[in-house]
């Protein structure tokens, strides 16, 4: 096995430039720029202090997102703008419990959504909802048969299925971990069991599906793996364990599994105890290792783990800092923002243009672009930018960002959505963790 270990330090000194110089926040890493003023803002007046806004956007520019107010019983807004800010439609739903995906998904005039419900005997209940993305009437909603059914970990959706990773059904103690409704009524389709594995991500590329899945090895600690599957049949072409050391769990570090234009596999764990190292294990897609890439030392404190590929199969670390790395793994150049996510639950936060540059939104009022290891320019706005979520760029080139209270839109370079392996789909940034 093959180790590139990449040292991720604080750039002391470029820190210290930028609390120098900027009085009001000190960890504004650059000037901001009157060049991308703000084009339009819509204020929704509420507070999402606690999820992580990943929103969707249709083929007519149309955006769509979903939040949590953490001050008001954790109830979910559903909100759609057309692409100069007006509103559509919104909706409102009792929810007393947290959802891990507070994200909206597009696809063919369809709006999906979860919202999860906590009652006095301490079960919870999810519910997936099907919206008509055109005026927020509802299509269909799906909900398991029992309260104390798991909850949802990952969904996916082509344009037959929508495919979700929960613990839902199944003779106990054989409990099935994968689903299949149908995208169009919402009737459960199918369901597959792992057995004693859990399944936490999904992606799909083509009629394949690839898994991220939590194992148990023989004494009895977490071991993920990742395994590909066909989509129809569900035959298992591979499954692939990493080579993990000593007796510790290893955990999940990612949103989805990112693959490149190979379709390999970038499959992200970190050690719960021990030495606290982060491991990206690249799989080749007849599921031989490539290479193992080890993080050290780190917190990493720092939720945003995912990863982004661009067209040339150059790949982003965004942990703790970003990296830029070429096909053959080779660090390309390191960058450290110095500023902070918007909360705990924030784990996707930037976007690759087609002009080359990374779109990056982090907390303190910042939007922040950087390209070739540098920043390219920033955008500040001291109150209507606070907790910026994952930027859209749109076909007139301009960035969309959901903050705290208003979604934003700011002039931006021209730049549309990078036609690169991951996130691609996120289907003309429709969220479906599919292509």
């Amino acid at each position: 096995m093959h180790k590139l270990t990449i040292l991720l330090s604080s750039l002391i000194l470029m820190l210290a430039f930028v609390m120098g110089g900027c009085e009001k926040n000190p960890f504004k890493p650059g000037a901001d720029n009157d060049s991308h003023p703000i084009v339009w803002q819509y204020k929704y007046d509420q507070h999402q202090t606690l999820s992580d806004v990943v929103p969707a956007m249709d083929e007519n520019g149309n955006i769509f997102f979903s939040i949590q107010n953490g001050e008001r019983q954790k109830d979910v807004y559903v909100f759609a703008n057309d692409k100069d800010g007006n509103a559509l439609w919104d909706k409102q739903y009792s929810s007393t419990n947290y959802v891990d995906l507070s994200r909206v998904m597009y696809i063919d005039k369809k709006i999906v959504f979860v919202v999860s419900v906590y009652d006095d005997l301490s079960y919870f209940q999810e519910t997936i909802y099907c919206v008509n993305a055109v005026d927020g009437t509802e299509i269909w909603h799906y909900t398991p048969d029992f309260k104390t059914e798991g909850l949802i970990e990952a969904m996916a959706v082509t344009s037959e299925y929508m495919i979700v990773a929960a613990k839902w059904g199944g003779d106990y103690p054989d409990i099935d971990e994968l689903h299949y409704l149908n995208l169009s009524s919402g009737a459960l389709v199918k369901s597959i069991d792992f057995g004693d594995n859990d399944v936490k991500l999904i992606s799909i590329v083509g009629n394949n599906a690839y898994l991220g899945v939590r194992s148990v090895d023989a004494a009895g600690f977490y071991a993920p793996q990742l395994v590909k599957m066909e989509l129809e049949s569900n035959h298992i072409y591979w499954t692939y364990t990493p080579e993990y050391e000593g007796e510790v769990n290893y955990v999940f570090k990612q949103r989805s599994i990112p693959l490149d234009a190979n379709n390999r596999g970038y499959l992200i764990v970190r050690s719960q105890s021990g030495v606290d190292n982060m491991y990206i294990n690249i799989i080749n897609d007849d599921g031989t290792l490539d290479e193992t890439i080890t993080l050290q030392p780190g917190n990493f404190s720092n939720p945003l783990n995912d990863l982004l590929i661009d067209k040339d199969n150059n790949f982003y670390t965004v942990i703790e800092g970003y990296s830029k790395l070429s096909p053959n793994n080779s660090q390309l150049w390191e960058f450290q923002s110095g500023t902070t996510v918007p909360n705990s639950r924030f784990h996707t936060g930037c976007a690759i243009g087609n002009n080359g540059i990374v779109y990056h939104a982090e907390d303190g009022g910042i939007l922040n672009v950087n390209s070739i290891g540098e920043i390219d320019w920033a955008k500040y706005d001291e109150t209507n930018f606070t907790k910026p979520g994952y930027p859209l760029l749109t076909e007139e080139g301009n960035i969309v960002v959901v903050g705290d209270l208003f979604v934003s839109c700011v002039k931006g370079d021209g730049a549309r959505i990078q036609d690169a392996p991951w996130p691609r789909v996120y289907q003309n940034n429709g969220n479906t963790s599919s292509r």
